[in-house]
């Protein structure tokens, strides 16, 4: 697993609309039971967390791949545009492929 600056990038983020929430979650189980770990804000999120900060910390540092399951529900709304953004300016920056495009509902 990659390290930069002492934290471990040893996770997979998933990237979604809460629309999508079952089939996120049965993946997420999927890739768990494969022997990954997942970082999906319905699993790692606690109370009290701080929402946008967490989600961008776990993108940025936290994570070797972001999985952005791309669908109607996903597509139009800010949030998953935004981590989508924040995955390809990572990938630019660490020149690797780091953002993963999952076709939901045939886009």
């Amino acid at each position: 697993m990659a390290v930069m600056d002492g934290a471990q990038r040893d996770h997979l983020f998933i990237s979604y609309a809460t629309e999508d929430a079952a089939f996120v979650e049965w993946l997420a189980l999927r890739l768990t039971g494969a022997g990954y770990r997942v970082w999906c804000d319905r699993f790692k999120l606690l109370g009290g967390e701080s929402y946008p900060l967490d989600i961008d910390s776990a993108i940025e540092t936290r994570s070797f791949r972001m999985l952005a399951v791309l669908s109607r529900h996903s597509m139009p709304k800010a949030n998953p545009r935004k981590e989508r953004t924040q995955a390809l300016n990572i990938a630019r920056k660490r020149n690797e492929e780091f953002l993963i495009p999952l076709n939901l509902d045939g886009l």
